[in-house]
């Protein structure tokens, strides 16, 4: 049902005005001074309402200065050049310029004055070249909703009002906040008079549709009849249209902080697929975002290829904060300032969202290249055994969100600690994999029994969880006993730390330091399974990671003393030695004070 208005208010055009000889940025704080070697044209033109003035580093598309001359000498002719020249008028000026320059909607019609920067005059240029299906991956706070979501959907319809655009987003009111800007600007005198072909004067009463409601959307003036707004709004988590077919769909903000549990990211990623079938044979599908972590959907996308010739399906196209993209670099459009800002928060952060690299390599808590590949003849002589069980409950059981992975590992520890106090640990088995509890507690036992003899085992316990239990009773069915009491089996919890701090305070210093192995002849999918942990860690499954770090919650209750073959230690001479001997005998007549 379309909302009533008030009586519709007169359309005045908006003055285009000439002030020469003065400098907008020495009379407006809330820009940005341009860099010094930057100059500033000193004539200032106004058109919509919008003050403006050319920089030396902006490559616009048109020259503004001369059009601006040719609106004043439109206004200027008479009646008998009017009717000689019927297309030179302001309002045929403007419309064009609207339709071919996607820079001037952002600045003159949405008025936003940070879009005069380079940055956004060359983005504003691709966009407006792009016919392809893309991924835009902007940084943020870099203007990519302004110029793709709002600003080039309004360009389309002014150039083609038989479009049909479909906007989604994780929800539905993040869909309708972009639809109703949209909105706004349809409504605009500057816009209605340019376009009276396209645009009503009063669409809350003429249009068919003019409402954000559900079964709303905006309907322009067009030729055709179509069951699809000219603008509509959804929703991919809930709210997906059915039986509706769009010439152009965006997606914008499918990935939010708000949204980051495994089910609703599955079913983002669902239902992203599966809008694949509600566009026409033609349709330009616009994918917009920021990373907020390594899977999310925004990754699942870019990766997306044609089965049949492996080509990416999308051309992702990257913006990051800074000029190369790295941590230091010079920033691309933000104030140093408030890049600086940025940078000084959380380092995870400034990574995937200001330079769009999810997983930063030189950033890495853990880095999967540390990880000693060994063959089972390079293992020392000697090992305590210790076995490692990180459980997540039964995945049958576990409706209300994805079930983590099992981690199950046998780990070898040199019971000689080296100059730094570390042992070297060797991972002699392993496997994570997503397992049922009746699967896990077989598994648990093959493992345990396979690898000989088991010095502990260590088994995570958080909250009222009995896995523990299970596992001794399937273990006693095959004559092995462990249990508390005899003080073969340790239960294992977190003690009120973090799971990120507790595996990376454990496992950072040992892999950095070549201390943590792990043998080759390890089913491949494990090994590459713990790898990626490590190289995604915190933002992704850590089961394999939290049951290795355990390992130093149990060797820490024992005294490893230093190798005796230890060959990097120095040799004494026989002087040496004798004098030792001589005063460890001092030592052992008179007490510490003879030493």
């Amino acid at each position: 049902m379309n909302n009533p208005r008030k009586k519709p208010r007169p359309i005045t055009w908006p003055v285009t005005e000439y002030e020469p000889i003065q400098y907008l940025w020495s009379y407006d704080a809330t820009l940005e001074q341009p860099p010094l070697n930057v100059k500033l044209n000193p004539r200032v033109i106004t058109i919509n309402g919008m003050q403006w003035q050319a920089r030396s580093d902006c490559k616009y598309r048109f020259d503004y200065y001369r059009l601006m001359d040719d609106a004043i000498r439109f206004n200027g002719y008479n009646d008998i050049q009017r009717k000689k020249f019927p297309l030179e008028n302001e309002i045929n000026l403007w419309r064009n310029v609207i339709q071919q320059d996607l820079w001037f909607f952002v600045y003159f019609v949405m008025k936003n004055p940070l879009a005069n920067h380079p940055f956004i005059v060359e983005a504003c240029k691709e966009i407006q070249n792009t016919t392809e299906d893309t991924l835009q991956v902007w940084a943020r706070d870099h203007l990519k909703t302004s110029i793709i979501s709002v600003a080039r959907t309004c360009q389309k319809i002014l150039n083609n009002p038989e479009k049909r655009i479909g906007i989604f987003s994780a929800v539905r009111p993040l869909a309708v906040k972009i639809q109703n800007q949209i909105k706004q600007l349809l409504e605009t005198d500057f816009l209605i008079r340019s376009f009276p072909d396209i645009l009503y004067v009063d669409p809350y009463k003429e249009a068919e549709k003019w409402t954000e409601a559900p079964e709303g959307g905006l309907i322009v003036k067009r030729k055709g009849s179509y069951h699809e707004p000219t603008v509509s709004s959804w929703g991919l988590i809930e709210g997906m249209p059915t039986g509706d077919h769009y010439t152009d769909m965006i997606f914008d903000d499918i990935v939010t902080n708000d949204h980051q549990t495994p089910e609703i990211i599955q079913k983002i990623k669902d239902n992203f697929e599966m809008a694949g079938n509600i566009g026409t044979r033609d349709c330009q599908t616009t994918v917009i975002g920021t990373f907020y972590r390594h899977d999310d959907p925004l990754v699942h996308i870019m990766e997306k290829t044609d089965p049949a010739t492996g080509l990416r399906l999308f051309k992702t196209v990257k913006k990051t904060a800074t000029e190369d993209g790295s941590f230091r670099g010079a920033s691309v459009f933000l104030p140093e300032k408030t890049l600086a800002k940025k940078r000084a928060g959380k380092i995870y952060f400034f990574f995937c969202q200001q330079l769009l690299d999810p997983t930063p390599r030189g950033q890495e808590k853990l880095n999967k290249d540390h990880l000693i590949l060994c063959k089972r003849s390079d293992l020392p002589e000697r090992l305590y055994k210790f076995m490692l069980v990180d459980g997540s409950g039964d995945a049958g059981r576990r409706h209300d969100r994805a079930a983590d992975a099992w981690a199950l590992g046998v780990i070898g520890v040199e019971p000689y600690r080296d100059r730094d106090g570390s042992n070297n640990i060797y991972i002699l088995d392993l496997k994570i994999a997503e397992m049922d509890l009746v699967t896990a507690q077989n598994a648990v036992v093959e493992m345990y029994c396979r690898n000989g003899r088991i010095l502990k085992l260590g088994v995570e316990k958080v909250g009222m969880s009995t896995t523990e239990i299970h596992i001794a009773a399937a273990l006693r069915a095959r004559n092995r006993h462990v249990s508390v009491d005899i003080g073969n089996l340790q239960i294992l919890n977190p003690a009120k730390r973090s799971k990120e701090y507790r595996i990376e305070s454990a496992l950072s210093w040992p892999l950095k330091n070549g201390k943590i192995h792990i043998l080759e002849s390890i089913n491949r999918a494990s090994r590459d399974r713990l790898g990626m942990e490590m190289e995604k860690f915190p933002a992704w499954h850590d089961d394999g990671l939290d049951m290795l770090s355990y390992v130093y919650d149990i060797i820490k209750t024992y005294r490893f003393g230093a190798n005796p073959h230890d060959e990097s230690k120095p040799k004494e001479d026989r002087w040496e030695r004798a004098e030792r001997r001589q005063s460890e005998k001092k030592a052992a007549r008179h007490g510490w004070i003879a030493v």
